[in-house]
Order: structure tokens, then sequence, then C-alpha cells
């Protein structure tokens, strides 16, 4: 197993590439999971993954080194990357929307306004 950033379209993609004999075809294989954009993504959805493997598929101390691999190889622009808040984003999304219903009411709409403005502040 081994951890490896692909470039696709000007923007790079953590992956944990792993290879197995295929009995069938009597070939090696690789299959790749997808781990994410940004790194603190990766990790997190490395360390699910690696928690989910059984222990005898893989040492804890294989498991540490991968961990370590995945910040060691990532690309400078993916360690300054900022993780995105979609929970927010989903719910300025729904107040812009109601702010638009409401724009006639400005009792309503300035209240919308002050909590859309509050939330892009984080």
């Amino acid at each position: 197993m081994y951890i490896t950033w692909r470039k696709l379209s000007n923007r790079y993609y953590a992956y944990l590439v792993s290879s197995y004999w295929d009995k069938e075809k009597k070939a090696p294989r690789t299959t790749a999971v997808y781990l994410g954009r940004s790194l603190p993504t990766a990790q997190k959805n490395l360390e699910k993954y690696l928690y989910n493997l059984p222990p005898s598929q893989l040492s804890s101390r294989a498991k540490i080194d991968l961990l370590a691999k995945l910040g060691e190889k990532a690309p400078d622009e993916v360690v300054n990357m900022p993780t995105r808040d979609r929970a927010k984003e989903s719910v300025v999304r729904h107040l812009t929307k109601l702010r638009a219903r409401h724009s006639s009411r400005t009792d309503i709409s300035l209240v919308l306004d002050r909590a859309i403005d509050r939330l892009s502040l984080y």
C-alpha cells in the first residue's frame, strides 16, 4: 500500500493505492481508494479506512507510516488549502433564498441580512 497525489484538471487528489494478485486473470492488479482533495479531509478519510482494516491485513506501524507519508507527499498548494464547511454554506444558501422570498418585509429581511453577514465572517 502506498499514498499518491494525482493531478487532474489543475487540482490534486489523494489516493491510497494497493496491489493484489488476480487469480482468475493470473496478473497483478491495483485498486485505488479516493481519500480527498485537501490534506485534512484526506487524513480523516485515511484514518477511517485504516481503522476498518483487519489487524492481520496491515500492522499498526504500517498504518502510522501511511499517515505520515500522506503529509510528506502532499503538494504545497494542498497543505495550505482551507477545508469547506458544507453545512454552513447550505445554511447561507437557505437564508439567502428566504431573504429573496421575504424581500418586501423589511423586518424579516434585516434579520436575515444580519444572520448571513455573521455566518459569512466565520
